[in-house]
């Protein structure tokens, strides 16, 4: 199997306790990562022809004294650096540092408006400040014509509900996107779940977490692990300097874990077993995230349910220039933001068809992954989609792969495949 992303945590410690997070209880040593031990990593993903390195799993990676310079490394070996940030301290020159690094893409990780609501859900974070920070960077980032990517990361709970239209106001303007997600339980379980969760938004259906199938984590100490919110290390597959990322992603560990998800065996998993990741969303989850989508494409892309079709004529127009290998990269984020928002399931599918078609074999998993996480978005279901990649993918091996991120049965769909 392909391993397509690294998570490096170069800090396990943050400056602020949300609530919903597990950092403030773990018991592990708070500590910076060691340059020698990051340049180790890095080295290894290239060899491993890795094409995306995340800076943050659990902690706050700009406490790092020498967080910029990670981005530099990573970028001058030519891999793709994603980071995500509270926003407390991406102060003006941070942000020139981050930009003049190249950094792909920033993931800024907010909830409310207004103080009352961010002062409660991250306690010691300031409203004025992340706001102040994200807007310089903005700023910056237009006047440089830097090309890194800006989005927002925001939990809708019932804290944050109904201040969405304001959010959505006050946010929209400083980025590229909004990405909503449900509350979860990956960090522990207290009060704040019980009181906060969004009554009936999630199902009784179980599915495996498709990150065993594209990504690795290293912990601060060493440890290749294969979940990016290992708190206390549960999930630990091997050891930087005794197995290569690519050996610890197909090794005997790893593929254990893939079959009892497989298997939904998840109580002999218990972080696994508590975590939202392997609960799929109810269908009155999935329609309240996808009215925040179409909220926050009406209110900020000033597109309306009645100017839909011309997103849908734009993303034919994107799927050309793909097609014909001309698309820009931010072209290319714009037609999977619009794969995210079309309604129709005929137009989308055929967008994910020539996407499947035109990208390289080890690229389509991504692609396919990218269709699992918005799949229920697109008002079809998962079999539709999976009927369709299987008329542009022959090898069976990579449609069986798709099928258990998908959490398809191939048999029940009519498809058959050598591998099986």
């Amino acid at each position: 199997m392909k391993l397509e992303a690294v998570a490096i945590e170069t800090n396990n410690a943050c400056n602020l306790h949300c609530e919903m997070c597990g950092n403030s209880g773990m018991r592990r040593k708070r500590q910076f990562m060691e340059m020698e031990l990051f340049r180790t990593i890095v080295d290894d993903a290239v060899r491993c022809g890795v094409g995306n390195i995340h800076l943050h799993t659990i902690g706050e990676p700009l406490l790092h004294p020498h967080c910029c310079e990670m981005v530099r490394y990573v970028r001058s070996r030519g891999i793709r650096c994603w980071l995500a940030t509270n926003g407390m301290l991406l102060e003006d020159r941070t942000s020139r540092a981050l930009l003049e690094s190249d950094l792909s893409a920033l993931r800024v990780s907010v909830e409310g408006s207004e103080q009352a609501v961010t002062g409660k859900v991250r306690r010691g974070a300031s409203f004025e400040t992340i706001f102040s920070n994200l807007h310089r960077f903005s700023e910056l980032r237009r006047t440089g014509n830097y090309r890194t990517h800006v989005g927002i990361n925001t939990i809708v709970m019932k804290e944050t509900l109904p201040d969405m239209d304001k959010f959505v106001g006050t946010w929209g303007p400083l980025c590229n996107g909004i990405e909503f997600s449900l509350l979860s339980g990956q960090g522990h379980d207290n009060e704040f779940y019980r009181e906060q969760q969004i009554a009936d938004c999630v199902s009784g259906q179980r599915r495996p977490c498709d990150m065993f199938l594209h990504k690795l984590a290293v912990t601060v100490e060493g440890c290749i692990t294969a979940c990016c919110i290992d708190f206390e290390n549960d999930f630990i597959v091997g050891h930087i300097g005794d197995v290569s990322l690519s050996a610890a992603f197909n090794g005997r560990a790893m593929n254990r874990l893939r079959h009892l998800h497989n298997q939904r065996r998840f109580t002999e998993l218990p972080c696994c077993d508590k975590c939202a990741a392997t609960w799929r969303p109810s269908m009155a989850g999935d329609e309240l995230l996808e009215g925040l989508r179409f909220r926050y494409y009406g209110l900020h892309k000033g597109k309306t349910p009645a100017q839909l079709e011309s997103l849908r004529r734009r993303g034919e127009e994107l799927g050309v220039r793909f097609e014909a290998g001309s698309a820009t990269a931010t072209e290319l984020h714009e037609l999977f933001q619009l794969l995210r928002i079309l309604g129709e399931p005929e137009t989308v599918l055929r967008l994910i068809a020539l996407m499947l078609k035109i990208l390289p074999m080890d690229e389509r998993l991504g692609c396919a992954a990218l269709c699992v996480h918005q799949g229920d978005a697109f008002r079809t279901t998962r079999e539709a989609i999976f009927r369709r990649m299987a008329t542009v993918i022959n090898d069976p091996v990579t449609l069986l792969d798709i099928a258990f991120r998908f959490d398809v049965d191939v048999n029940a769909v009519g498809i058959k495949t050598e591998a099986q």
